[in-house]
């Protein structure tokens, strides 16, 4: 079973510099075997783009995908890049966290 910290400190005192090593080496201190962390590491640089315009296509789980035109800047060069996002919380003209590869 995986645990987000976030969801373990709504229902447990964390304290603000418990990492989740501290948290698997307390478990099984009380025994509870743990087979390991995963975390949300990225990969490539992360900067800021510009959404562009993106186009809404409903896929067959009945969830909706957006193909989106998304300007990033990296090393002071602009380019357009062709980005798949689930989210909808957005519109063209919003700036999004892209984490480039």
């Amino acid at each position: 079973m995986r645990i987000p910290l976030g969801w373990l400190g709504e229902m447990v005192e964390l304290g603000s510099k418990v990492t989740p090593n501290d948290v698997m080496a307390e478990l099984v201190k009380v025994g509870l075997e743990e087979e390991g962390s995963h975390g949300g590491d990225i990969s490539g640089p992360v900067v800021v783009g510009e959404v562009l315009s993106f186009e809404a296509e409903e896929q067959k789980n009945g969830k909706t995908i957006r193909w989106c035109q998304v300007r990033v800047a990296t090393s002071g060069d602009e380019e357009i890049r062709g980005i798949v996002c689930g989210a909808a919380n957005f519109v063209a003209g919003d700036k999004v966290v892209v984490s480039l590869p």
